[in-house]
């Protein structure tokens, strides 16, 4: 079974049109998953951290952050591509391979 988006809920921010949004997923953010999605931009990870940290800045889409073992990613789109980033995105975390198989 591929990673599944449940649901999106844009964050509010101090302008009129917010571009970060939180995407809750059907399952925990893996090591794997966070390298998966490191492969679409710059990834910057921490595993050493208490609460292990990354980021992922994927030029002219979104940035995109979480923690290893929630289930929830923060995206904060590109306003020149809000709806190319979110699509690519979404396609993104769809591909990833079931980790079972």
């Amino acid at each position: 079974m591929n990673v599944r988006i449940l649901s999106k809920t844009r964050l509010e921010d101090c302008f009129v049109e917010s571009l970060t949004s939180e995407l809750q997923l059907d399952g925990e953010i893996t090591p794997s998953f966070i390298h998966y999605l490191g492969r679409e931009g710059e990834l910057q990870y921490f595993p050493a951290f208490a609460r292990p940290f990354f980021r992922v800045d994927a030029p002219g889409l979104y940035t995109l952050t979480g923690i290893q073992g929630n289930r929830t990613l923060r995206v904060t789109l590109c306003h020149d591509n809000k709806l190319t980033g979110i699509q690519r995105l979404e396609r993104l975390v769809l591909g990833f391979p079931d980790e079972a198989s």
